[in-house]
């Protein structure tokens, strides 16, 4: 939930530039479900999102509506209850057939309805609810409102370079306990915490305990404006002293900051929020709301939240030619791209999060406003440490090389404006590998003779890796593959790591998956150490016979080769490429040739969102179709990050598996720099790489085995007629 002015650019949903020349909309209404508090105390922002959906409608309505046909909404009373909401959405869904319900606005009204929905793949598009929790809801899930998880962060990273101990006042609800977890998450002091009812409204015993706890500052985690005031209210008859720290429910409200000003101001009060540039049409939105319903409105954020929410639902609805096919519309969000909203470019990510953070404000006696650069985090200034990293950067295999660099660069970025390693800032030099062994090689004699580097990291081709590891055999530099995997890297020395799994599993659960199920099976394998490798591992743990064709990387025309593997009349084809575009270029080709067998493949076959989609219809005529993968995490900070790099870039990063992998392999060595390991010393790098036992990366703890490998493996997954899923047992 929040406030504060944003901007709506093109997203006042284009109504005008859409459907300009088309009348009123008159055929038969579309329905959707709305669910909101339209009782009790968060009624302020159910209420809020009824009328914006009442005004937004009629404009929407009046531009022509949905092809012609009216939008119309039935709304029911969820109460910021769970139980009231689903209850809700099964008369919406069961006796309403909505295909599409806007809500809910509290997050428990979201997790609450969210299993309905999802069981009957209905699409849930909430513009307020913000818990961690919802994240996690379902494929059929979307919010217009960022997570808390990112609230919860900067308040915990923020009060741990500032107090010791903390004192948390938190209302139990799934939004509340979202915040307070995620801020305990990364609190590096001392809590104390005081949970209350929602029911309840006298708080002054918990506060005289709390201040018997000497807490260094307070944080106030309430669900709705109204308990907020009485807390305020209760702590400043109780003299309350300590700083205090608050959520967007105390930011984003006006009225209440304004009743308090004075007591907010004497205990330098810190609040979170998220916001977007203040616009003239949003403003002019807002006035007309005035307008038309008397009074203004105070959280302008949430407000802005539910309109996101409203437009992009019209825009799919748009164009979707059947408005009730759900799956259609979930991958029109999914797909969205370029889409301008009132936070800025709008797009969702693979748990239907947006791509939109909180920051952090001060109270400076009037309103909240953004909080200057802590003095404590000043952008380091020092002697740099610079560190040497090589990936493809042109070529087919450019994409992967590119958003390892992305990641890299952005979290170095962001480690060098939080003040870096003890006030050094980290810089990296980037050298093109073209996912050639040669090239890879003579890239990293530059950086180690020339540019001095004791690290080389950023490898996403194993041939790159696997060219550069004899030049680091008595310790000139170590190597920290970023998403490299072929099992031949095992061996490439003492000075090598990487933080992807190796390709020995992937052979080896295909192989014996597809002992189950074949006897004879053609291999069509790329000629480069990544894709071999995995062949050599599949060859020697498979107990059928094998047919096998390998091409040169420069090759593009397949047709001869896949009718030598047709005559040989294999039960299943076995694809193998460097990466996705040789891929695409295969099955094009197969499908023109009207291969009819089933085609398994490496992860390339089902790691690149456009190929499934563009496949699709052929894969399912092929019945079976099956592809090993490495699956992405599913944790708060792997989802924080994936957001921050859309929010960077302007789009999810597109090989979704190989993030969490790509990010560890620099923030490994980050953390090892943070704890005083020279970087500029191989030997004490490795040695400190071999011993690690206290870093946590995206995808779990990371510890290297002897040959410098990561303990993970892939998993087996299976075309299902839409998108990969895991195998089923």
């Amino acid at each position: 939930m929040k406030k504060i002015l944003l901007g709506l650019g093109v997203s006042l949903l284009l109504l005008g530039c859409q459907q300009a020349n088309k009348g009123p909309a008159s055929g038969e209404p579309i329905k959707i479900g709305g669910i909101a508090p339209l009782t009790g105390d968060a009624a302020v922002y159910g209420l809020m999102s009824q009328k914006i959906a009442t005004l937004r409608f009629e404009e929407i309505n009046a531009a022509g509506g949905i092809h012609g046909h009216p939008l119309e909404i039935i709304w029911e009373d969820g109460k910021c209850d769970p139980g009231e909401s689903s209850r809700a959405a099964q008369k919406l869904v069961n006796m309403d057939k909505v295909s599409v319900i806007l809500g809910g606005v509290c997050s428990g009204e979201t997790l609450g309805a969210a299993p309905i929905t999802e069981r009957n793949k209905v699409i849930l598009m909430s513009g307020i609810s913000t818990s961690p929790e919802v994240t996690k809801a379902g494929d059929f899930v979307f919010r217009t409102s960022p997570s808390d998880s990112s609230q919860g962060k900067i308040l915990g990273e923020y009060a741990s370079k500032h107090f010791k101990k903390v004192g948390l006042l938190t209302e139990q609800t799934d939004y509340a306990l979202g915040v307070s977890t995620v801020f305990k998450e990364n609190f590096s002091g001392e809590t104390a915490e005081e949970k209350y009812l929602s029911s309840e409204s006298d708080f002054k015993t918990r506060i005289t305990k709390l201040k018997n706890e000497n807490v260094e500052a307070l944080l106030i985690i309430p669900q709705s404006a109204p308990k907020e005031e009485i807390i305020l209210k209760q702590l400043q008859e109780q003299n309350w002293t300590t700083p205090l720290l608050v959520n967007e429910i105390s930011t984003s409200n006006l009225e209440t900051t304004k009743k308090f000003a004075e007591f907010l101001t004497k205990n330098k009060t810190i609040g979170a929020n998220f916001v977007a540039p203040d616009n003239a049409e949003l403003n002019a939105f807002f006035a007309k709301f005035t307008d038309r319903f008397g009074t203004p409105l105070d959280y302008t954020n949430y407000a802005a939240g539910v309109v996101d929410a409203i437009d992009v639902l019209a825009k799919v609805l748009r164009e979707t030619h059947d408005v009730t096919d759900t799956k259609a519309l979930r991958d029109a969000l999914y797909g969205l791209k370029n889409y301008e909203g009132v936070f800025g470019p709008l797009q969702f990510d693979a748990n239907g999060d947006v791509n939109i953070t909180f920051s952090l404000f001060e109270f400076n006696g009037t309103e909240f406003v953004p909080l200057p650069a802590d003095a404590t985090q000043k952008a380091a200034s020092g002697e740099p440490i610079t560190i040497g990293a090589i990936t493809p950067l042109t070529g087919d295999a450019a994409s992967y090389g590119q958003l390892v660099q992305n990641i890299t660069n952005l979290i170095v970025e962001d480690l060098n404006a939080k003040g870096g390693i003890q006030g050094r800032p980290m810089e990296v030099i980037w050298e093109d590998g073209k996912c050639n062994p040669g090239d890879a090689s003579r890239a990293a004699q530059k950086l180690i003779n020339v540019d001095k580097v004791s690290i080389i990291t950023g490898f996403s081709c194993s041939g790159e890796l696997l060219g550069v590891a004899p030049l680091t055999k008595n310790g000139e530099a170590v190597l920290m593959g970023a998403i490299t995997s072929s099992p031949e890297i095992t061996h490439a020395g003492d000075f090598v790591f990487r933080t992807f799994p190796s390709d020995s599993s992937q052979g080896i659960s295909l192989a014996e998956e597809a002992g189950k199920h074949f006897k004879n099976v053609g291999i069509l394998v790329e000629s480069s150490d990544y894709a071999l490798g995995i062949a050599d591992v599949f060859e020697n743990s498979f107990r059928g016979a094998i047919q096998r064709e390998e091409f040169l990387s420069s090759e593009s025309d397949f047709k001869t080769r896949i009718t030598k593997l047709k005559s040989e009349k294999p039960d299943a084809l076995l694809l193998i490429t460097q990466a996705p575009p040789k891929m695409d270029i295969i099955l094009k080709q197969l499908q023109e040739q009207d291969w009819n067998l089933p085609v398994w493949g490496n992860e390339m076959l089902g790691n690149d969102a456009d190929i499934v989609k563009k496949y699709g219809p052929f894969f399912q005529k092929l019945g079976s179709v099956i592809t090993a993968n490495f699956l992405p995490p599913e944790n708060e900070k792997f989802n924080e990050f994936v957001s921050r790099y859309a929010q960077k870039f302007g789009e999810t990063p597109k090989f979704i598996g190989y993030v969490g992998p790509s990010a560890d392999s620099i923030n490994v060595l980050i953390h090892l720099f943070q704890k005083g390991v020279d970087p500029k010393n191989s030997e004490a790098i490795r040695d400190a790489l071999y011993n690690l036992d206290d870093f946590e990366g995206m995808n779990g703890p990371v510890k290297f085995d002897k040959n410098g490998d990561v303990g993970m493996t892939y998993t087996l997954m299976q075309f299902d007629g839409e998108k990969f899923v895991p195998l089923e047992k």
